[in-house]
C-alpha cells in the first residue's frame, strides 16, 4: 500500500472489484486544504472567489486580504473594475459563497501585476 499526503482536497469513491481495491477520486483535485481559509464559519478557497471574479469581464486585477475584526476574520477584495460597481460582484459572491464580503474598487494600475504566480492573496490574521 502506498500512502501520500499532499494536503489535496478530494472525495474519495472506494471500488473493490474481485480482489483489488482501489480509489477514484470524483470530480479530481478540488482545492488544497493549506489554502482555505475559514471566515465567518464558511470555508473559503481563494481559487473559487478567483472563478466567481473572472466572470466579469470589466475586473483587470484583484486582491484578497484576509484580516481579523475584533474576534471575527474578515475578507476584504480590492477590484480593479472598469464599470467601478462593486455592488454586483459582491451580491455574485454573497450568492455563489454564502458570505458577505467587502468589496472595493480601487484606481486602475493601483494594484500589482505579476508574471508568473501571483500573490493576490495577503493573509493579516
Amino acid at each position: 500500500m502506498i500512502r501520500y499526503r499532499t494536503g489535496d482536497l478530494v472525495r474519495p469513491q472506494w471500488h473493490t472489484p474481485g480482489d483489488c481495491n482501489f480509489v477514484l477520486l470524483e470530480g479530481g483535485v478540488l482545492g488544497r486544504t493549506d489554502d482555505m481559509m475559514i471566515i465567518r464559519g464558511v470555508n473559503i478557497f481563494p481559487t473559487s472567489v478567483e472563478k466567481i471574479l473572472r466572470g466579469f469581464p470589466e475586473i483587470v486585477e484583484y486582491r484578497l486580504t484576509a484580516f481579523k475584526q475584533e474576534s471575527m476574520d474578515q475578507l476584504k477584495i480590492e477590484i480593479e473594475d472598469q464599470l467601478a460597481s462593486p455592488e454586483r460582484v459582491r451580491e455574485e459572491l454573497q450568492i455563489q459563497l454564502g458570505l458577505r464580503v467587502d468589496v472595493e474598487c480601487v484606481p486602475a494600475g493601483s494594484l500589482p501585476r505579476f508574471e508568473a504566480k501571483g500573490k493576490r492573496f495577503i493573509d493579516q490574521r
